[in-house]
């Protein structure tokens, strides 16, 4: 349907839904002029609703193409319906991946294929879960294999706490070694690094806080002492006082003298009128 030629094309989320990935990439090349650049975005499985998926194996990819598919395969569908995760990617950088839609199912046998897509028309799907490095390995195969013209030119990683990694595609032959693909590399190892130097400037701040905040604990602590000792004395001289009132009132004076106290104050009471 494009009756020009380009420099580059731009792709954002596409490749992971083409049912015929090799067509796809043969169709971009078309619309390229040589040596022209297939500028790629595409989600990392490990950090989106992808995480439970295994990588594409290349044999599925040929298997697509020999079929000529146009539309989603049931094995698509029923992949996201069992195990599709959730979408955020920080979470999943995290190590918080969430139960697969498949363990939703109250009667798996019955309910997984209802209304499962048709050959018939074309319904979204994710059909291919990428890697940076198995997307760098499945390109060079195909290339390798003469099913497309695309050489690997770029392939950057996912960064930190997102979910999709870039890549650039030159149609031709591009000399690069592993190492000169990958040039904005973010290895594990740095990455687990920098949280947990993070993690150690956060502990450092806390106890510098700590440190700051300790004479004043300690004194309102003296002072809570203080107050539980005022408080226990208090109680322990309420306790004794009462102990003489009640051996006041149990005593034979306290008995004998009732009618003097009486007359008392009756009179206090006169002398008030």
């Amino acid at each position: 349907m494009v009756d020009r030629k380009f420099a580059a094309v731009f792709s954002g989320h596409c490749i992971e839904h083409q049912p015929d990935l090799i067509r796809h990439f043969q169709g971009v090349s078309g619309a390229l002029e040589d040596g022209g650049r297939y500028y790629i975005a595409c989600p990392d499985r490990r950090y989106c609703f992808d995480h439970y998926l295994p990588e594409t194996a290349v044999v599925d990819i040929l298997a697509a193409y020999h079929a000529q598919r146009r539309v989603h395969s049931a094995r698509s569908f029923l992949a996201q319906r069992l195990h599709r995760s959730h979408n955020d990617a920080a979470r999943h950088w995290a190590g918080d991946h969430g139960a697969p839609d498949g363990q939703n199912y109250r009667e798996l046998k019955e309910e997984i294929f209802v209304d499962l897509p048709g050959d018939e028309a074309y319904h979204d799907a994710h059909a291919w879960q990428f890697t940076p490095t198995s997307f760098f390995e499945i390109i060079n195969f195909l290339h390798g294999a003469g099913f497309i013209d695309f050489s690997v030119e770029r392939v950057y990683h996912t960064r930190f706490a997102t979910q999709e990694f870039t890549a650039v595609l030159r149609k031709g032959s591009v000399n690069l070694d592993r190492s000169e693909v990958f040039v904005d590399q973010t290895p594990e190892k740095d990455v687990v690094a920098a949280i947990k130097s993070k993690n150690e400037s956060l502990l450092a701040e806390i106890e510098a806080l700590k440190e700051s905040a300790l004479p004043e604990i300690e004194a309102q602590t003296r002072q809570i002492e203080e107050l539980n000792a005022q408080k226990n004395s208090a109680e322990k001289l309420v306790e004794h006082l009462s102990g003489e009132l009640r051996s006041i009132h149990a005593s034979r004076s306290w008995a004998v003298t009732r009618p003097l106290r009486k007359l008392s104050a009756q009179f206090g009471a006169g002398r008030t009128r």
